[in-house]
Order: C-alpha cells, then sequence, then structure tokens
C-alpha cells in the first residue's frame, strides 16, 4: 500500500513525542471492561418522518444535488421524501455550464442544467440557481484578452458578464425559484485583499480588472432583468467565522440595496466544524444581515465530525475552495487547526478513456495535462488551495478537447469527480456512538439558532446527500452515512422544531 507524505510525517511526529516503556515481563491482558451506553442526544425518528414535513411553514429543507443522484433511483426517492429545495452541486456553475468562448448555444453545455431543472420543476422542488458569477471556476477563456488585444480590459469582461448572465437566467426563466448571482467575491482577511478596495480579494479576475464591486451591482441588476420573479442572493463563506469578511459583507449589502440592486438576502454557506464558529456568533450574524432587510439562507450546511477546528470554505470544481490556503478560524488565530487529509488521486488517462471513449489524439493531449495534474497531488505540501487552482486548471484544458457528449461524462470521472478535486471519494468513515452524538448535539445547537430567526431565515441547505458524496467525505458531515443509512444527527435536525418549542 502506498503510503503519503502526509501520512509519514504524522506518524513521525507521533513517535517523536510520544514517551516509549517496554515491560520487563509480559503482564496479562486486563479484560476490556464494556464500553457504556451513549446517551442519544434526540429521540430516533420514525421511518415515516421527513424532514421536510418537519420542517413546513418554517423555512425550506435543501440538499445540493448532481446527475449521479437524479439517475439513480434510490437517491432520487430521498431527495423527494427529504426535501423541498435542490441546489445544483457543479452543473451551473460558469466554468461546467459555459465551457467554451462565445456567448451561443455552442458555448455553453447545458444538458446537465436542463435535467437537474427539469427534475425540479417536474416534482414542484423550489429550484435554486447556483451560480451566475464566481471566479474559482470560471472557464480559462473568460479571463483572457480577446484577440488584438495585449490584456483583458474591464468593458470586455463585463459585456462576458452580462452576456452569460442573460444567457444562462434567461434560459430558465420562470424555472428557478432563487440565483446565487455573485459568490465569494470577498476576502478572508486583510492579507487576500491586496490591493483591491471595499474588502474584495485580489485572486478574482472581476475584482482585479473591475477593480470595484461595480460588477456585482451589475450582476444583480442583469440577473433581475433576465428573470424578474427570481430571488436574487449573495453567497458565500465564513461570514460567521471572520469579523473582517462579515463587516465588508455587510458593507456590499449596503452598496447594492442603495444603488438600486435588486437582492433578497445573504447565502451564509455553513461549512461548520464541532466546535466553531459558536452557536452565539452564527445568531449575531444572522441578526446584523436580518437588520439591514434582507433574508438569510443557509446555503450549504455541513457539519466536520472529525479532524481539526479549520473552517474550510464552498466547494471549487466539486473540491475544497480555490482561494486562501487557510480559511476562518484557522487562519484567524481561533480554533487551532486540525491536520488536512492527503488528497485523493486524479484520475488517470486510463480513467478518461475508458470513461470518455477518447480517441488517440484527444488521448495525446489530455494525457501531459493530467501527469501536470498528478505532480500536484504528489506534493501535499502545496495545500488543499493550490490543489484545487491545480484541478481548475486541468479542467479549462481538457473541456475543449472534448466532444458535446463527452463534457457532461467529465465530471463523473474519478469517484466524487477526478479532475473535479478535492477530498471526495476518500472514504467516509462511519462514527463510532460517541461521535455520532457529539455531532447530532452540535447539529442540535445550530438548528436551535435557525429556528430561533425562522422570521428572516427562508432556506437551510445542505451541502450533499450522503456522507460517500460529501466534498468534504473524510470528515463524514452530514445527516446520511454510506448506503443512505440515517445518523444519529438526522434525529437531531427533525426533532429540532419540537425541541425549541416551535411545533
Amino acid at each position: 500500500m502506498k503510503t503519503s507524505t502526509h501520512t509519514l510525517l504524522t506518524a513521525l511526529a507521533l513517535v517523536g513525542t510520544a514517551a516509549i516503556t517496554l515491560p520487563l515481563l509480559a503482564q496479562p491482558a486486563a479484560p476490556a471492561a464494556p464500553a457504556a451506553p451513549v446517551k442519544p442526544f434526540a429521540p430516533k425518528a420514525p421511518e415515516s418522518a421527513s424532514l421536510r414535513d418537519a420542517y413546513k411553514g418554517l423555512f425550506h429543507m435543501g440538499v445540493a444535488i448532481g446527475p449521479n443522484q437524479i439517475n439513480n433511483a434510490t437517491a432520487a426517492a430521498l431527495i423527494l421524501k427529504e426535501y423541498d429545495c435542490i441546489s445544483p452541486e457543479n452543473d451551473m456553475k460558469m466554468g461546467p455550464i459555459h465551457p467554451n468562448p462565445g456567448n451561443d448555444d455552442s458555448s455553453y453545455n447545458f444538458a446537465p442544467a436542463d435535467q437537474y431543472v427539469d427534475f425540479g420543476v417536474k416534482n414542484k422542488l423550489f429550484v435554486i440557481g447556483h451560480n451566475l458569477c464566481w471566479h474559482s471556476q470560471m472557464a480559462g477563456w473568460m479571463s483572457q484578452p480577446d484577440a488584438g488585444q495585449a490584456t483583458l480590459t474591464k468593458e470586455v469582461l463585463m459585456q462576458r458578464l452580462k452576456d452569460h448572465i442573460f444567457k444562462v437566467a434567461g434560459r430558465y426563466k420562470g424555472k428557478i425559484g432563487g440565483w446565487d448571482v455573485v459568490n465569494e467575491a470577498l476576502a478572508d482577511n486583510a492579507g487576500q485583499v491586496g490591493q483591491m478596495p471595499n474588502g474584495l480579494r485580489q485572486d478574482s479576475p472581476f475584482n482585479r480588472i473591475v477593480g470595484s464591486p461595480e460588477y456585482i451591482l451589475m450582476a444583480f441588476k442583469w440577473a433581475h432583468e433576465a428573470d424578474p420573479t427570481a430571488e436574487l442572493y449573495y453567497n458565500d463563506y465564513n461570514l460567521d467565522a471572520s469579523d473582517f469578511k462579515r463587516a465588508n459583507c455587510v458593507e456590499l449589502i449596503k452598496y447594492l440595496k442603495a444603488n438600486g440592486a435588486s437582492i433578497t438576502g445573504v447565502g451564509m454557506q455553513g461549512h461548520y466544524n464541532n466546535n466553531s464558529p459558536t452557536a452565539a456568533k452564527i445568531d449575531e450574524t444572522i441578526g446584523m444581515f436580518a437588520a439591514l432587510g434582507v433574508k438569510v439562507m443557509l446555503t450549504e450546511l455541513d457539519v466536520r465530525a472529525t479532524g481539526g477546528g479549520q473552517l474550510t470554505g464552498a466547494v471549487g470544481a466539486g473540491g475544497p475552495p480555490a482561494a486562501g490556503a487557510a480559511r476562518g478560524a484557522g487562519a484567524r488565530g481561533g480554533a487551532p487547526a486540525g491536520p488536512a487529509l492527503p488528497p485523493v488521486a486524479p484520475p488517470t488517462l486510463a480513467d478518461l478513456k475508458t470513461a470518455l471513449t477518447l480517441t488517440d489524439a484527444q488521448a495525446a493531449q489530455i494525457g501531459p495535462i493530467l501527469d501536470t495534474l498528478a505532480q500536484s497531488y504528489a506534493r501535499v505540501t502545496a495545500g488543499q488551495s493550490a490543489l484545487t487552482a491545480a484541478n481548475t486548471a486541468a479542467i479549462a484544458k481538457i473541456t475543449p478537447l472534448l466532444n458535446d457528449t463527452q463534457k457532461p461524462q467529465l465530471a463523473t470521472v474519478g469517484g466524487r469527480g477526478g479532475a473535479r478535486g478535492g477530498r471526495g471519494g476518500a472514504g467516509a468513515p462511519v462514527l463510532n456512538d460517541e461521535q455520532q452524538q457529539v455531532l447530532a448535539q452540535r447539529y442540535g445547537e445550530i438548528f436551535a439558532v435557525f429556528l430561533k430567526h425562522r422570521d428572516v431565515i427562508t432556506r437551510v441547505t445542505f451541502w450533499g446527500l450522503s456522507d460517500p458524496e460529501s466534498w468534504r467525505s473524510g470528515d463524514s458531515p452530514l445527516l446520511h452515512q454510506t448506503g443512505y443509512v440515517r445518523k444519529a444527527a438526522y434525529d437531531a435536525v427533525i426533532n429540532a422544531p419540537k425541541a425549541a418549542g416551535v411545533k
């Protein structure tokens, strides 16, 4: 078995710090004491219970899905039983849906998004569009200059963004309940701002080229013009973990409202850990956004049941976030960051040949791209953000080499998405009884806060249907484990309204 660098370093560190003693004589092992039963945090829910029924009239209960769930009868049945709202994990992001230059239908890959929207409309679900503008998963061509230009100008980039929004939002007009219009435009801390104003992150081409939040304002205006009935959200992570980021988000919302943007609410992603952010911080943050006169939705909820205290942001290419080597409390000197899991190996050329039926010419071009990606994965110490940047770059190079039949299949290669990257596919550990109840208690306290703000919160969406399908699969963060078996956390969530005296 191949041992990762991370595993070796961790093992050596443990050996170096542990006290080692050898007994002179072997002693008979004492019989192990039976483990004390772990008291359940919440009563076990009956099989007939469902999240959508438990929260009916309070707020939408949602889940992020993809083609693998829609096309799996068991998964699809679970979605319809438990949830009344869906979000697309990857299929409507800028890169996957608009991989090629131009703005005619041939420039777009609408098939996966069409299937997603049709599934939602057919089953009368509240359908979320995610997202219309995000620097971390945009096709490479969008940030390159036009032919004859030395550098990409603000005018060209703004026109590309406008065309994209009108094309995508216009295609699904009347079918999408709410759009994440702009995703993750703000920096976690001052170190990520550089020369940008207004707390904008410097690693975004939109921020660097436009140089102000003007493109965010215009994105909201264009989205409203394209689909006047859809709710419109600004979506970001760590808003309840970074005071710096939260303060800049408050100012951004004020700016948008003052300049006529039709902004419905703020999406707090909710990629939490067992110990951070505190329930009090989540509560405080929701209250601050509510005071601005906007709604709040928890858009990408999951809770790390294992691992350290580092908070991690939203999904980049189906994997960890592309910006910021250490996001959230760990980076800010709060809860200490735990050791990261070693990344999953990227797909091999053989994987893609089998899955996509590559021609010899395609294989010759794609092979070197995958070699470069594999080298990035071999350098575990490069950090998850560097790996995701490598993933995104590989996708941008591979996608134009594929035909229209192959493109939608790229996202299905390699466990949780192959070149989409991240921890997905690393395996979802089955939690022991104590871990189950710790996670259940954490979910219980989080939902107590959500229920306190039920007049402001309109939606809570879990970022994945079950642990093995999660971008954080190695941390068993969701309500269902392998085989769609309910966890104790499910019981905590479904019991939360009763515990809060709401129902």
